[in-house]
């Protein structure tokens, strides 16, 4: 599974574009529709420069969450080629330090969207900055470096990373997951029992 360098199928290209379409047409568009709004909201003259300065922050935040967006709609209609570790680094608050095996790896979307929800999780419960990943034999280890044990709302070994999302990504890569002391490892194939 890790050195799959098939691409999507016809079938799996139908449907990207199916779901770039749907995303465009719903959620992109009522983002920015809610951008538009809070821009005429920042304007009013009667605002508090508290008030205005919360304001543009949160309006700077949707912003980021709108290209965002339309990154994800862009890469459904025409995949391209990167690694895993490319993909992945730009988009977490995690500073990733990785081998040579995991930045090599072909960027596969359930999997880079599982990780990248493992470690937002990482981020948003425990404080985590930093991680030091290793892959080896189809096994991903993440090791947390870093992290506040004051943030943490579980103790590492109790971590549940029982989201629908991960359940449903690990099921559909035939993965498993393992919380550690420092991390969690991740197991990819069909001989996960």
């Amino acid at each position: 599974m890790l050195d799959s360098h098939a691409g999507p199928s016809a079938e799996i290209l139908l449907e990207r574009q199916r779901l770039a379409r749907d995303l465009h047409d719903t959620v992109a568009q009522s983002l920015a529709a809610l951008g538009y709004g809070l821009d005429e909201v920042v304007g009013d003259e009667s605002l508090t420069s508290k008030s205005r300065k919360a304001l543009r922050s949160h309006r700077l935040e949707l912003s980021r969450i709108v290209a965002e967006l339309r990154d994800e709609i862009h890469r459904l209609r025409s995949p391209r080629l990167e690694t895993l570790f490319d993909w992945l680094s730009p988009r977490t608050n995690v500073e990733l330090e990785a081998d040579l095996r995991f930045k090599s790896l072909p960027e596969e979307p359930e999997l880079a969207h599982l990780l990248l929800e493992l470690f937002n999780n990482a981020v948003n419960h425990q404080g985590l900055t930093h991680a030091k990943i290793t892959c080896e034999n189809g096994t991903i280890a993440a090791n947390f470096v870093g992290y506040s044990t004051s943030v943490t709302t579980a103790k590492p070994d109790q971590m549940k990373f029982g989201t629908t999302g991960i359940k449903e990504r690990l099921e559909i890569l035939g993965a498993s997951l393992e919380s550690t002391d420092s991390g969690f490892l991740l197991r990819l194939g069909s001989d996960n029992g």
